[in-house]
C-alpha cells in the first residue's frame, strides 16, 4: 500500500515586498483640470500649451519680423474663421542647360605588326 505524506510548510511571519506593496492603498489622484481653450486671434503655442483653440486652428504665415521666423515660418493661430493662405511664391527659374558633351577622342591606331 502506498502512503501519502503531507509535508507542512513552515509559516514565516515576514511578508514579501510584492505582497507588502499590493496591500498599500494609494488614493486616486483627482483629475487634472483641462486647460482653457485659446481665444481667437492668439498664437496656439505662443505661450506654451494653452489648450485647443476655442474655435478654428488656422495655419498662417508668421510675420517676417518675428524673431523665430527663420526657424518657423508658419504659425497656428486660433480664429473664428481661417483666412485663405496666399498662393506659394513661384519657383526660381531653372538653371541654363549644360552644353552638349564633347565627342569621344578617336581611338589610337593599332600597334604595328612584327616583321
Amino acid at each position: 500500500a502506498s502512503r501519502c505524506t503531507v509535508r507542512s510548510k513552515m509559516v514565516d511571519n515576514r511578508m514579501s515586498a510584492v505582497d507588502f506593496w499590493r496591500q498599500q492603498v494609494v488614493p486616486a489622484l483627482p483629475p487634472s483640470p483641462s486647460p482653457p481653450c485659446t481665444a481667437p486671434g492668439r498664437d496656439r503655442h505662443g505661450t506654451g500649451n494653452s489648450g485647443d483653440c476655442c474655435e478654428n486652428s488656422c495655419l498662417e504665415e508668421r510675420d517676417p519680423t518675428d524673431p523665430v521666423y527663420a526657424l518657423y515660418s508658419l504659425v497656428v493661430v486660433c480664429r473664428s474663421a481661417c483666412r485663405p493662405m496666399p498662393p506659394p511664391s513661384p519657383l526660381p527659374p531653372a538653371p541654363p542647360a549644360l552644353p552638349p558633351a564633347l565627342p569621344a577622342p578617336p581611338s589610337p591606331p593599332p600597334p604595328p605588326s612584327p616583321p
